[in-house]
């Protein structure tokens, strides 16, 4: 279910409506994996008790963002697949607390809907991409929009170091959709009664 254009949204009015519900990049968060943001400064953000840091000025940021494109265009060249933005804030239908901003998605020759999450990282990061390896937070954001979408997988793209580029799928299995729907309905009934 769409929300909102996000074209038509200021950065500032885009951050309050990530304010309303469950992104991908929080999933990580509440299943204790994120790296830089715990499940309790998630929950101060999203009851309003403390401001969400602004990191929109970081360098690493700034060139996720500007290379996000090169990023999709690489995996196209790489797969034969054809992909597009979605500029919506996206809902589940019978979870609307779980909400997406995917970055592109597709349909491939067999007529199945993917995601692909377009991501960037130094070269000190490549360890934990090898092999069929990824970044927990990482899958756990594909997996939450998966969720959210109802799409059949999720690819994640990342350019390491500007010098290797890899590709990795991410598909979804019922076991872990039902963990992820009840940890996130448990924090978001947290969120909600601000307990």
């Amino acid at each position: 279910m769409k929300l909102q254009n996000t074209k038509r949204m200021s950065h500032e009015e885009w951050l309050e409506q990530r304010k309303q519900g469950i992104g991908g990049s929080d999933c990580g968060a509440i299943m204790g994996v994120n790296p830089w943001k715990s499940a309790v400064q998630l929950w101060l953000e999203k009851t309003g008790k403390i401001e969400s840091p602004d990191i929109s000025g970081k360098l690493a940021v700034k060139l996720g963002n500007k290379l996000e494109q090169a990023v999709a265009e690489l995996f196209e060249e790489e797969t034969g697949l054809k992909v597009r933005r979605n500029n919506h804030i996206l809902a589940n239908k019978d979870y609307p607390f779980m909400i997406a901003n995917i970055d592109r998605e597709g349909t491939d020759n067999e007529g199945k809907k993917f995601i692909l999450e377009c991501k960037t990282t130094g070269s000190y990061s490549g360890k934990e991409w090898e092999g069929d390896d990824i970044p927990l937070h990482y899958e756990l954001q594909v997996l939450h929009y998966l969720i959210v979408t109802g799409y059949d997988y999720g690819y994640i793209a990342c350019l390491i170091g500007n010098q290797k580029f890899v590709i990795k799928k991410v598909e979804l299995d019922d076991n872990i959709k039902n963990t992820i729907i009840q940890r996130e309905s448990e924090f978001w009934n947290l969120v909600e009664t601000k307990q």
